[in-house]
């Protein structure tokens, strides 16, 4: 027989629950535990005796919608010598946030790498300009090598550093790294001062972080500036700075992106606000001129929120694809309306079904309304027009001015 399957909580766990089903990313939960009876961890760590699964599950705290805050965790199979698995009771709460925190914490980024060559034996003037272009890169969040050896061109001809040269260039790196908010050094010296950089001799690793750190609270992501393990001075900056850096935009591209922003603006308030259009054609003179009028529509009344009957509605011609058109409203749901004169000049009466309003232009004779394709559907109405603002000599306010019969003056 057919059917759905509905969880203790009363929802279909096989139509959209993602909860449904057990998960091989964890151990079972709730009614993923297939067994009938329990072993419970009790507070004090020592197991309960058997228990019922259902009445484990019953037990279970409550928010004030009824929804459990608590959920079974399965901490031990079944077994051949223990047939009953061992279960666990755990706040939902409490293990969303440390979900939330491993997640956080295993977290990792991908950041660019830039490398610096150093000489031991580089002039101030060369070296000014290194230290410069390693801050710069620091600010930018990206990951920098600085290679410590000779020049590439010429290093057999090259004359070799002195120690106290070697120990200046290292100091002046230092100091520019300290420049950097939150730099300090991370992993000690390798190796001699002064060796070349083609042997993984000489290592200075430095970590930066814009990160607050806590005893009691550690960070959960890792945003500091890690570095290799290579004879190279490793700089990062933070990851939030790093992951959003990106080039600046051209002129065209920053156009582009103002007109999609107005185009979005411009749909949404013509769609849920309002709009300003233009209309034409003689049936609803004197209201409305032949010429064409702009009028205001307020969208706040499509399909046809709030319309009452005098209102001037724009709404989808039932008959014509794609075609607006202007008419009053004469007849709500459950009115009656005269359709048209039968024989003898008697009125013939209809009743306005549920759903449905009737329409009438206000030139009768030139008007082609609800008497030739009957009441229309409320979810044909795009909105009432509500003044016109065009021509500037006759922009006012389009009030309702009909009244019902028993509300005469």
């Amino acid at each position: 027989m057919g059917g759905s399957i509905v969880n203790s909580h009363g929802r279909h766990g096989a139509h959209g629950d993602k909860d449904f089903g057990p998960r091989p990313d964890r151990p079972l939960r709730d009614e993923e535990i297939k067994a009938w009876k329990i072993h419970m961890v009790a507070s004090d760590g020592k197991l309960t005796d058997l228990q019922i699964l259902t009445e484990v599950l019953s037990r279970r705290e409550c928010d004030s919608k009824g929804r459990p805050t608590q959920f079974l965790q399965e901490v031990a199979p079944a077994t051949l010598d223990r047939p009953n698995p061992i279960c666990r009771m755990y706040e939902k709460k409490a293990s969303r946030e440390i979900e939330e925190a491993k997640r956080k914490a295993t977290k990792t980024t991908k950041m660019q790498t830039k490398q610096l060559e150093v000489s031991w034996a580089m002039s101030d003037n060369d070296l000014g300009h290194r230290l410069a272009r390693l801050k710069e890169f620091l600010e930018k969040g990206w990951r920098v090598e600085v290679v410590f050896g000779s020049k590439r061109k010429g290093w057999m001809n090259k004359r070799a550093a002195s120690a106290e040269e070697a120990a200046n260039v290292l100091e002046r790196i230092k100091g520019a790294v300290g420049e950097v908010e939150g730099a300090n050094e991370w992993r000690g010296m390798q190796g001699k001062i002064g060796g070349e950089a083609v042997s993984p001799n000489t290592q200075l690793a430095v970590e930066a972080s814009n990160m607050i750190y806590n005893q009691e609270n550690p960070p959960l992501l890792p945003c500091a500036r890690s570095l290799s393990n290579h004879n190279t001075l490793h700089l990062t900056k933070n990851y939030y700075r790093s992951h959003h850096n990106t080039l600046p935009m051209t002129t065209i591209q920053r156009f582009g992106i103002a007109v999609l922003k107005l185009s979005f603006l411009y749909h949404f308030l013509a769609a849920n606000v309002g709009i300003i259009s233009r209309t034409t054609g003689p049936s609803m003179i004197p209201t409305l001129s032949v010429q064409g009028d702009c009028v205001y529509i307020d969208k706040s009344f499509r399909r046809g929120r709030g319309v009452k009957v005098g209102d001037l509605i724009d709404f989808k011609h039932p008959l014509v694809l794609g075609q607006g058109a202007v008419k009053r409203v004469m007849g709500m749901p459950g009115d009656f309306v005269v359709k048209d004169m039968g024989e003898g000049g008697e009125a013939r009466m209809i009743q306005v079904p549920i759903g449905h309003c009737w329409v009438l232009g206000d030139n009768l004779p030139e008007s082609r309304d609800s008497r030739t394709y009957g009441p229309i559907p409320l979810g044909l109405i795009k909105g009432k027009i509500v003044a016109r603002v065009w021509p500037l000599s006759e922009i006012k306010w389009l009030e309702n001015t009909l009244q019902r019969p028993e509300d005469g003056p």
